[in-house]
């Protein structure tokens, strides 16, 4: 049955481009992952409930379907089926008779009911055993009609995958089964703090499984996402332990597996992050980090994002230096820890020092870049910065955190040697890969990091 399913969206992706596809958020789920989902979904019950939102080809609940009923686990199913997409939902029929087909083929019975309405905002009357989903990733507005229903998981700019998140789990009966392959984002970051809260409050995570190499973990889709596959169980009491499988994203196997207590990574610090040791080393650092009793916020110290955005200061912005401009530091000044400038970049590097909003006092501090690339040795790209000129002023980009004093004072070069040597080390850039994978160096985050004695780094 599946291999048919396969084919028939092989057909269906061969006339539709990529692209188009892209735009909507729509990417398909590789066989192997498939596979592995299903066995987790899969569930002992005289007759299986299952909801697939944003099915697409149905690859994910017909790979349940066909694992339940080849193990002898039940071949009794209610399947809703739920596409809004009106490309992909021209297949839906022919998928729904190989389905019926296969059960009955089997000695069992299926009913099966599309819906055609938006997830988010659809009255499902009923609420079902499994949510087993691989949903669209697509940023939505605030004021969507999307935000406005699940708003209580809303901050900053929602993403649709997290919003179907928080629909499922709303949709789920007690004890039912919840796996979805998604980003690595929701574990870590304000964005998704409120999706967090109200997913550890209600589901019992089991089981997760990372992707070792960043290669294409969908099926034929050119996506190089950090993505995880989340498994859980509906319940308000956590399990002691949550296993962290990291497999192969060439052919699902099995690299290394870690029993990590709860406690330690679900529901962690200020933000209420999942963090995602992959090795004991990393449960090592956890317990270093553990026994801190202090972060840099809580010390006095404060990160805190460049406040140039470009796009929206460029008339305040210049190529090059001159009567009332400032330097302007950003990701490129930064360089194997070391602050170069100005950079070799066609960007711009200097601002007005008539624009006081863009202004900061020319302290020292430490610079740490946003985003860096997956590829790179150190997820936490940083350096000293020392004024080179009694100038009054600098000015930061929004690509750059910069460190500051939380009463106001000038860090001494002491303080931001130290520092330095913290953010530098392994632990600390260890600590922060754990912190869910994700590219971006959030200052949120790094005001919660545990300071820890220099030593023990």
């Amino acid at each position: 049955m599946v291999n048919e399913i396969i084919k028939i969206t092989q057909q269906y992706q061969s006339t539709n481009k990529k692209s188009d596809r892209k735009k909507k958020g729509q990417f398909f789920t590789s066989l192997q992952s498939a596979r592995l989902m299903a066995e987790k979904a899969a569930m002992t019950k005289p007759r299986l409930s299952i909801l697939d939102p944003g099915c697409g080809s149905a690859l994910l609940s017909a790979s349940l379907i066909q694992y339940c009923v080849e193990h002898n686990i039940c071949n009794h199913f209610d399947l809703t089926l739920v596409e809004t997409d009106s490309a992909i939902r021209t297949i839906i029929p022919r998928i729904c008779t190989v389905i019926t087909g296969f059960v009955q083929q089997h000695h069992g019975n299926i009913h099966i009911t599309v819906v055609t309405d938006n997830f988010i905002t659809h009255e499902f009357e009923n609420n079902y055993d499994v949510v087993i989903c691989n949903p669209p990733y697509m940023k939505l507005n605030k004021k969507s009609d999307e935000a406005n229903k699940l708003d209580y998981v809303v901050y900053g700019q929602p993403n649709l995958y997290g919003l179907f998140m928080a629909k499922a789990l709303e949709l789920l009966n007690p004890g039912g089964r919840f796996v979805f392959i998604t980003p690595r984002s929701w574990t870590s970051g304000l964005y998704y703090k409120r999706l967090r809260e109200v997913l550890f409050q209600e589901l019992d995570i089991n089981d997760i499984y990372l992707f070792q190499e960043r290669v294409n973990v969908f099926s034929n889709e050119d996506v190089l996402q950090e993505t995880m596959i989340t498994v859980a169980t509906k319940s308000s009491i956590q399990t002691a332990y949550i296993i962290i499988n990291t497999i192969s994203a060439n052919d699902g196997s099995f690299v290394s597996q870690v029993q990590v207590p709860a406690e330690m990574i679900k529901n962690v610090g200020v933000n209420h992050n999942l963090l995602l040791p992959t090795e004991e080393k990393d449960i090592k650092i956890l317990v270093w980090m553990s026994g801190a009793d202090r972060s840099f916020l809580s010390a006095g110290y404060l990160f805190k994002t460049g406040p140039v955005v470009e796009f929206r200061n460029k008339d305040s912005l210049y190529l090059e230096a001159g009567k009332e401009r400032v330097p302007m530091f950003r990701a490129a000044n930064v360089i194997n820890g070391h602050c170069v400038f100005p950079a070799e970049t066609t960007k711009h590097q200097y601002v007005s020092s008539k624009a006081p909003h863009l202004l900061v006092p020319n302290y020292p501090t430490i610079f740490v870049k946003r985003i860096t690339a997956k590829e790179e040795t150190k997820r936490i790209q940083c350096c000293m910065y020392k004024p080179y000129s009694k100038d009054p002023y600098i000015s930061v980009e929004n690509h750059l955190n910069y460190l500051v004093r939380t009463d106001g004072q000038p860090l001494s070069e002491e303080e931001i040697s130290q520092i330095y040597k913290l953010l530098s080390s392994d632990m600390y850039d260890s600590y922060y890969r754990i912190m869910g994978g994700s590219t971006q160096v959030n200052a949120s985050e790094l005001n919660a990091f545990p300071i820890i004695a220099e030593g023990d780094t």
